[in-house]
């Protein structure tokens, strides 16, 4: 495993601020989900205000000034370049997960920066948006323009948006089959529905199966 993307425990905390054109702000996507660039995700005073504890960095690591910073924040890097033909799409997932384990603490406060605030570091929360909220590429572009008003992922990253979507739409799809057969195989068997039920509930939550 490349232990330059992973867990690199570095700097601490930051203090909401609201839509705006200004670069050098963090706007607050969602509750407790930020975006930023990197002056604002290197400036200690600005991640104590805003109690940020987890970073997401989409740039090179080397890229990223070196700071005497706490380590109780926990960050995970994805090292790539602003270009259209850059291979983000095998990211995607993996910086989705970080940020939905991270907020399932009520008190983590997450922030993703690229260099600007402008591409990079968008195009990783619309995927989130996708992920969580289910939303399309163009009503989650939308919504995050609104909040951080310099919100321009390059075509090349929108593109492979695209296709982490469709990809995830039809994974889900084939799973929620998969589920609604192995139910359809407990009710022939005559096992307990509502045990069964409440086993499928406590593994997937999010595919809640009605009974005929």
């Amino acid at each position: 495993m490349d232990k330059s993307r992973v867990y690199i425990g570095v700097t601490q905390k930051a203090v909401t601020n609201p839509a705006t054109q200004d670069v050098h702000t963090a706007s607050e996507i969602v509750p407790r989900l930020y975006i930023s660039d990197v002056e604002i995700a290197t400036n200690k005073s600005v991640l104590e205000s805003l109690n940020i504890t987890h970073i997401l960095s989409v740039m090179l690591v080397q890229d990223i000034p070196k700071l005497d910073l706490p380590k109780q924040l926990i960050r995970y890097a994805v090292p790539i370049l602003d270009r259209p033909n850059a291979p983000l799409l095998p990211e995607l997932s993996g910086a989705v997960s970080f940020i939905t384990n991270a907020l399932i603490d009520p008190k983590a406060r997450v922030l993703c920066h690229c260099y600007a605030g402008a591409s990079r570091s968008p195009t990783i929360v619309i995927a989130y948006l996708l992920s969580s909220m289910n939303m399309t590429v163009d009503e989650a572009l939308n919504y995050v323009r609104v909040k951080r008003g310099i919100t321009r992922p390059n075509p090349g990253f929108v593109q492979q948006l695209r296709t982490w979507d469709e990809d995830r739409r039809h994974k889900d799809v084939r799973l929620r089959s998969a589920d609604a057969q192995d139910l359809d195989r407990v009710k022939a068997q005559h096992i307990d529905y509502g045990a069964a039920i409440r086993v499928s509930l406590t593994l997937m939550p999010d595919r809640v199966i009605s009974w005929a």
